[in-house]
């Protein structure tokens, strides 16, 4: 206790009020979206570099653990504090530093909004193609910690597809510096490792983005199906046909219903699935694979099938699929929102799985999301005040882990591993590849200092 009292008085002169201690302040920062809560002994907003090497630096010295954070809308418990610890809100480090049209790269700091930065590009003609949902107020930082994904991930992949380099900041308050911004040629290039390692690696403080040739055109697409496995056997058809949609969202008809509570959308009495198609590129080549796509969903028995015919209906389409987080929230005061993936040749199985699993333990289990790369979001309702009723979404959560696993799948496909999947980890990897994610975070965190009680189970041939 005396060491944090020390760290306080030291945070404090050099943060003056931007150091807030506050009962309420600590409220408003000791959760993301999942809503476990921790709360920190301090929050504290840098300004620049200068400011985080500070900070963690004197966490360092007086053994008090950082957990790093942008806008806290994550779903795995990444950014929630360790009790009593220190939290580093890099909300303050906003500036598009350079978009650089000749060599394609923007160089950002990690509190820049992604929206803003696509909307940067865009106006020289570039193309920013990381879209996850939140990416009207999600950060960059946070998208590196856990590599988002995103609604465009099955044509343009994930974030870290689109990271040249680094600085971040590391255990010992040094900046170290990767990729693109790598002096030495001979320097190992350890961008990748930062990339989905929630924060527990170092904090990043600088990126360098690549940015692509925007698309040409656009051409959207809304298939209704009267079955939830006639939608997922259409995706893997369209794929094995060698069409590339840029996006390919599935919707069940419980999350359907669902939206409409607050959305006005209208459906046939038909309906049990939708899929939500776009392509973006030539003209031409839009209109011959959407042409194929519609035989594709006519033979897997689709009862209505609409092309969105301008750029307001377009963003109708994508306001619907945007609600759905939001609109499952507000049915229910409980929400597990389990971001699974699967190969795509077993979404109808995971698809089947998931209804049988609804009727064995009496819930509706809403599903949506990216099927065309294989992850889907599935969402265990319940009533957080109830015991038994809590009980029974966080069985139904673990046998969807462990059948996901036996379709050679993985736990998380963007929202990571944090606080909520931890103890699901041992399903995906063996004693001894838990050991190699503890030895490269010891090697990056000898002290554990960064965000320290996250992804990594506790359990034997682990720290203890």
């Amino acid at each position: 206790m005396d060491n944090l009292k020390a760290a306080l008085r030291i945070l404090k002169r050099r943060f003056g009020k931007s150091a807030l201690t506050t009962p309420e302040a600590k409220i408003v920062y000791a959760s993301d979206v999942t809503k476990e809560k921790r709360l920190p002994a301090v929050i504290v907003f840098p300004e620049n570099t200068d400011d985080v090497v500070f900070v963690v630096k004197t966490a360092v010295r007086y053994g008090i653990p950082v957990t790093a954070r942008g806008a806290g809308s994550g779903m795995s418990g990444g950014a929630v504090p360790v009790e009593n610890g220190i939290v580093i809100s890099l909300a303050r480090m906003t500036k598009i530093i350079t978009v650089d049209e000749a060599n394609n790269i923007a160089l950002v700091e990690p509190g820049v909004i992604t929206a803003k930065l696509q909307e940067a590009a865009a106006k020289v003609g570039l193309f920013y193609p990381p879209d996850p949902s939140s990416y009207k107020f999600c950060t960059i930082g946070g998208n590196i910690a856990e590599n988002a994904g995103g609604l465009r991930c099955l044509k343009y992949g994930v974030t870290a597809d689109y990271v040249l380099g680094l600085e971040f900041v590391d255990f010992r308050g040094e900046v170290i510096r990767t990729g693109v911004f790598c002096t030495e040629a001979e320097e190992p290039d350890l961008t990748l490792m930062l990339c989905g390692s929630e924060g527990m690696l170092g904090i990043v403080v600088k990126a360098a983005l690549k940015l692509i040739p925007a698309p040409l055109a656009f051409r959207t697409l809304s298939a209704e199906f009267a079955s939830t496995i006639g939608a997922a056997k259409t995706v893997t058809e369209i794929l094995n046909n060698g069409i590339l949609p840029c996006i390919m969202e599935f919707i069940d008809r419980r999350t359907l219903e669902a939206i409409t509570r607050f959305v006005k959308i209208d459906l046939t009495g038909e309906t049990q699935s939708v899929l939500l198609i776009e392509f973006d590129e030539t003209e031409e080549l839009n209109r011959e694979w959407s042409e194929e796509v519609l035989r594709i969903c006519q033979r897997y028995n689709s009862v209505l099938i609409k092309t969105a015919e301008s750029f307001a209906e377009r963003e109708d389409l994508w306001k619907l699929r945007r609600a759905i987080s939001p609109s499952l929230t507000r049915i229910a005061s409980g929400k597990i929102n389990e971001d699974v993936s699967v190969p795509r040749g077993r979404i109808a199985d995971l698809v089947d799985f998931i209804e049988r699993l609804g009727m064995e333990i009496g819930k509706s289990i809403p599903v949506y999301g990216h099927a065309g790369d294989g992850n889907l979001h599935v969402n265990f309702l319940f009533d957080k005040d109830d015991a038994q009723d809590t009980a029974i979404a966080l069985r139904g959560a673990e046998k969807l882990m462990r059948e996901v696993v036996r379709l050679e799948g993985t736990i998380t496909g963007e929202h990571g591993v944090g606080l909520a999947k931890k103890t699901f980890l041992p399903m995906q990897f063996d004693e001894k590849s838990l050991k190699l994610h503890r030895e490269i975070k010891d090697s990056f965190d000898a002290k554990d200092i960064l965000n320290p009680d996250k992804m990594l189970p506790e359990k034997a041939g682990l720290r203890q």
